[in-house]
């Protein structure tokens, strides 16, 4: 009865750490300064883990929908080589900008870049070059690097701040007049909300946490 009893407790175990990770509390809310949004985020991402199990962001009509730019590189993997553009005010300037996404394999997984140019740009005239270098000419880009929360709460002096780094998921969005990004990477253990301030800079609004997938 007793290796009965603990073979049941196991499976609960089991059983409820599946429902936690893909039910209502998938993410938790660690930092807010937009409680509307925040909350908004949360339960999007919470309802993606319900239904799909994974952030599907483009089944949301707030995120970003992207174009092709046929750069006419040869390219055999065209998943691990994407480029991609919209316009938008990314920034929140009043003036929408040209962003330019670069999508590429690092260890066979996805990592975003974000390049941002004036709306008038001939950047993706240029692109069409396979050998230009147009897109390391704008200081104003989101690429791979570490990106630390220094907003997370209860973080003593001397201690380092959560981080996302490497492989990074970058979604821009809009809630209301206003345009953010999700940036998370490859554990997905951490979101970050962010108002973009031009250069790499970012204002952080949201963190969220949930279980890290790896």
């Amino acid at each position: 009865m007793r290796g009965k009893h603990i073979v049941l407790t196991m499976i609960l175990l089991l059983a409820t750490d599946g429902v936690t990770w893909a039910g209502k509390q998938a993410y938790k809310l660690v930092m807010s300064q937009n409680e509307k949004l925040c909350q908004h985020m949360v339960a999007l991402f919470n309802a993606d883990m319900k239904k799909y199990r994974g952030l599907e962001y483009g089944k949301h009509k707030e995120f970003v929908t992207w174009e092709p730019v046929e750069n006419g590189a040869l390219t055999p993997d065209k998943y691990c080589r994407q480029t991609l553009k919209q316009n938008f005010d990314i920034n929140n300037d009043g003036t929408a900008d040209l962003v330019i996404r670069t999508r590429q394999c690092y260890q066979s997984q996805l990592t975003d870049s974000l390049y941002i140019f004036p709306f008038n740009s001939n950047a993706v005239e240029l692109l069409k070059n396979p050998t230009s270098q147009v897109l390391g000419t704008t200081p104003d880009r989101l690429e791979a690097m570490t990106y630390y929360l220094t907003k997370w709460p209860g973080v003593k002096a001397g201690e380092l701040f959560p981080g996302i780094y490497t492989v990074l998921t970058l979604e821009p969005f809009k809630f209301g007049q206003t345009f953010y990004v999700s940036m998370t990477d490859l554990s997905r253990e951490l979101i970050v909300i962010a108002k973009y301030l031009g250069g790499v800079h970012l204002d952080h609004v949201c963190y969220l946490r949930g279980k890290p997938l790896i």
